[in-house]
């Protein structure tokens, strides 16, 4: 199937939906890719914030790429709903 940009199929951004009262950006906005990233600075409240860090890495399957000499000093991890794996 032919990707389409979102302007010409119904995609809704957090952003798009909350103009007036949120103040999101977008580093990451790949229209053809369908591959967006908000930002919404201060959506945690700073209390809760190590918390959360502490669920993510710990609840995560960090997986490290292998590059021609080895594995590469990072570590990444997909998270997606289904059907998407």
């Amino acid at each position: 199937k032919e990707s389409k940009p979102r302007l010409t199929e119904s995609i809704d951004l957090l952003g798009d939906l909350a103009q007036e009262i949120a103040d999101w950006s977008y580093p990451l906005l790949d229209e053809e890719w369908h591959c967006f990233a908000g930002y919404l600075p201060r959506a945690v409240p700073e209390e809760l914030r190590p918390r959360f860090f502490d669920l993510v890495r710990e609840g995560t399957e960090w997986l490290q790429p292998t590059g021609r000499w080895g594995p590469l000093p990072l570590r990444t991890a997909w998270m997606c709903a289904l059907p998407c794996t």
